[in-house]
């Protein structure tokens, strides 16, 4: 991971780690996975429109288990 261009984690709480492994903290990068929020209450459009997405935008999304 030292010799990486970036490091992606998908949360902060790991990052103090990835740091203790000797990777340069201005290296790492953090891209949220979001299992841990609730469904949208809300319609689609309005979701979209939240989340800055525009309409016709494909949208990928990881909804993976939080194991706790």
């Amino acid at each position: 991971m030292r010799r990486a261009d970036a490091v992606v984690v998908v949360a902060e709480a790991f990052r103090a780690q990835i740091e203790a492994y000797g990777v340069d903290p201005a290296g790492i990068h953090t891209v949220p996975n979001w299992s841990h929020i609730h469904d949208p209450a809300g319609i689609q459009t309005s979701a979209r429109r939240a989340m800055g997405w525009p309409e016709g935008l494909t949208v990928a999304l990881h909804t993976g288990k939080t194991w706790v």
